[in-house]
């Protein structure tokens, strides 16, 4: 029973933190800089339009999982590495991290090892013929 009411916890707080595209993404960009950046930076970055990440921006604050600080005539944001949630936000952003860069691994692998697979037959090829002479194109026909 205990186990099932602490699976239903964590699960909510999973869907409160990431309830929308925008939301995640903007924790993702955040978490993954070492300093605080502006609000048309962590757009960009996130490959969001400016206005829903205004907005993210806007309830995280709310919640205090992002810091906004004020320089000058800058704002910046960054992520509240005090907020209670913080670990185990790092941990899921940490792990989603880590699945893509296993997936685009790969997805890459395949097509990289043809490649240098290639690659080494051709350099094999012309250690034993010597040179390149012993190509030859075919004369043109016209």
């Amino acid at each position: 029973m205990y186990k099932n009411m602490y699976n239903n916890y964590v699960t909510s707080r999973i869907y409160t933190i990431f309830c929308s595209q925008a939301r995640t993404a903007v924790l993702q960009t955040l978490y993954r800089q070492s300093r605080p950046i502006p609000l048309r930076h962590v757009a960009y970055l996130s490959q969001s339009p400016v206005y829903s990440v205004q907005r993210a921006l806007k309830q995280l604050q709310r919640e205090y999982r992002v810091v906004r600080k004020q320089e000058g005539n800058r704002v910046l944001f960054a992520l509240n590495t005090r907020h209670p949630d913080f670990s185990f936000l790092s941990r899921i952003l940490e792990a989603a991290a880590n699945a893509a860069l296993e997936q685009r691994t790969v997805t890459y692998a395949s097509p990289a090892r043809r490649g240098l697979d290639f690659a080494d037959s051709a350099l094999e090829f012309y250690r034993r013929v010597g040179t390149n002479d012993a190509i030859r194109t075919p004369p043109r026909r016209d």
